[in-house]
């Protein structure tokens, strides 16, 4: 399975070089492959003016099998004409330029006409009784797949000066697996879908990114002014602290020099309290000799008294 979906890769990477060769080449007037030298006729028909291909209806069929977009330069988009599309049961089909067409005219060199499904055709119950006027559908089925294989264009003649064409040979379409060609388109749809979810999931990673950063730089720059913040109320918890410690050592030197005068407060009491007791001695003599003087005043008196 992984070794034919690289070989589909690899197919599908060859034939988007290959396209955009012819592109370029196509713009430019040149074509680099012999079997794509296109003219332009001219002449007789008025109404229209396109490129024939240089190239067999092999050729032709195998083109539009690997890269049918090539063939949108050179083809002019045609449909049923009215009068056809109503009586398509009876009669000659034919066919006429349309603006929105869904099958493509494209002549080969030296004067033949083919007609093949447009690339984008959506096969349908309703669209293939058309389909089938001009193709033969080889095992179609409305509940199948409505991919084809083209095996053979059709074939048509110029009718009415140009301006329609008549179905000569009707060709040939193949529903029973789907082209190579298809499968690269399916690929390369996947591909380009796959492209664009992964460019989708890139932006949104992208988006996702810068809000991330924008929020992370929201969340550093809140850390910064949060971390300036402590880092003040840090210099202002030191001065604070260094404030604190010239107050506790001013309180130190205030309980030291208290704590002395309380020392000088306690002698001077002791001395104090020595003087107290000196003086309470002191009056103690002095209160037994005024009681002595008393006596003696007394007995003065007394003796005085006697003799008087």
């Amino acid at each position: 399975m992984e070794q034919q979906e690289q070989q589909l890769i690899d197919r599908l990477i060859s034939l988007e070089n290959r396209f955009q060769t012819l592109e370029k080449s196509l713009e430019a007037g040149n074509h680099p492959w012999g079997m794509l030298n296109a003219s332009r006729v001219t002449g007789a028909w008025k109404q229209e003016k396109f490129a024939k291909l240089n190239i067999t209806q092999q050729q032709l069929v195998d083109l539009y099998k690997d890269c049918p977009q090539i063939l949108a330069e050179v083809a002019i988009e045609v449909s049923l004409t009215a009068q056809t599309y109503r009586q398509r049961q009876h009669g000659q089909i034919y066919l006429e330029k349309v603006t929105r067409g869904n099958y493509w005219l494209i002549g080969t060199e030296p004067e033949s006409y083919w007609l093949v499904p447009k690339d984008t055709i959506k096969i349908n119950v309703q669209s293939v009784k058309v389909t089938e006027l001009l193709f033969d559908c080889k095992k179609y089925e409305a509940s199948q797949n409505r991919e084809f294989t083209l095996i053979q264009a059709a074939e048509v003649s110029p009718h009415i000066h140009g301006e329609q064409w008549m179905l000569k040979n009707p060709g040939e379409l193949d529903f029973s697996e789907r082209s190579v060609g298809s499968q690269l388109r399916e690929e390369l749809v996947r591909i380009r879908e796959e492209r664009l979810q992964v460019s989708f999931k890139l932006k949104q990673l992208n988006k996702d990114f810068w809000c991330f950063k924008y929020e992370l730089e929201k969340l550093i720059e809140a850390q910064k002014q949060e971390v300036s913040t402590l880092h003040q109320q840090l210099i202002a918890s030191k001065e604070e602290r260094q404030e604190l410690q010239l107050k506790t050592q001013g309180l130190e030197q205030q309980l030291s020099i208290l704590h002395q005068q309380l020392i000088a407060s306690e002698e001077e009491r002791q001395e104090l309290q020595l003087k107290t007791q000196g003086l309470e001695q002191q009056l103690s003599m002095a209160s037994k000799e005024r009681l002595k003087l008393e006596k003696r005043v007394d007995y003065l008196f007394e003796l005085m008294n006697k003799e008087s």
